[in-house]
């Protein structure tokens, strides 16, 4: 009687699956970490709790980083909030549009209501401190809306404009704590400010900062200053 070996065809089997393996374990690995140049241009975003600087990450994001730096230059920012906080996810700045003072010329609704295209790169992750634009479904709706990341969210990665990176100055840190620990429905408060509070300070360049100009009842409403560092 013939006697069936089965062996050849098993190391065949076995072979064909372990190059299979390594073939997808190298198309699905993901990038290595970028960590991109930031910007000589600053924002310092201050609030009751203390002060918020992010810079831009042009390479990355020009558009995006432009239309908001544009926008802070503008005056646009100030007397918003911070309308949504998730603990160790994000803290989101209201788009500007849905404030109600003070009241913007036509010019100024137009560019807040410019739509910025999704701009990713492949190894630019959402880690804590990032600076992210939020959106509707369509990736290339993106207007003034933006998000500081509490905590890291990869799943955002090459979804959403990682357009630069916040950081908290003296006293920030007790912005960082506040924004961990508020409820979300406590962050829906509106401003209550109108903006003089901020009179001449948003749009100074040279770094110079009002001890906390904004006495804003709500603590999360914000007077934005555009500066640029040498």
């Amino acid at each position: 009687m013939a006697r069936l070996d089965r062996a050849p065809a098993l190391s065949n089997v076995c072979s064909v699956l372990l190059l299979l393996v390594a073939f997808f374990a190298r198309t699905s690995a993901a990038a290595p970490d970028v960590v991109p140049k930031m910007s000589i241009e600053r924002v310092v975003f201050q609030l009751v709790e203390g002060d918020i600087e992010f810079a831009f990450f042009h390479a990355v994001a020009p558009k995006t980083s432009a239309h908001i730096f544009e926008l802070v230059s503008e005056g646009l920012y100030t007397s918003n909030d911070v309308f949504r906080v998730h603990k160790n996810f994000v803290a989101q700045v209201s788009a500007v549009t849905s404030r109600t003072l003070p009241f913007m010329s036509v010019a100024q609704r137009d560019l807040a209501n410019q739509h910025v295209p999704l701009e990713v790169q492949d190894g630019v992750r959402h880690y804590e401190g990032a600076v992210s634009m939020g959106r509707n479904d369509d990736p290339n709706s993106g207007t003034s809306s933006f998000s500081m990341l509490l905590g890291a969210a990869h799943h955002l990665d090459m979804k959403y404009t990682l357009f630069g990176k916040s950081g908290y100055l003296s006293p920030g840190a007790k912005v960082r704590n506040t924004f961990h620990v508020i409820a979300a429905d406590d962050s829906r408060q509106r401003c209550s400010g109108t903006g003089q509070e901020c009179a001449g300070a948003e749009h100074s360049t040279q770094g110079t900062q009002p001890e906390h100009p904004c006495s804003l009842e709500a603590g999360k409403c914000i007077c934005a200053i555009p500066q640029r560092r040498p």
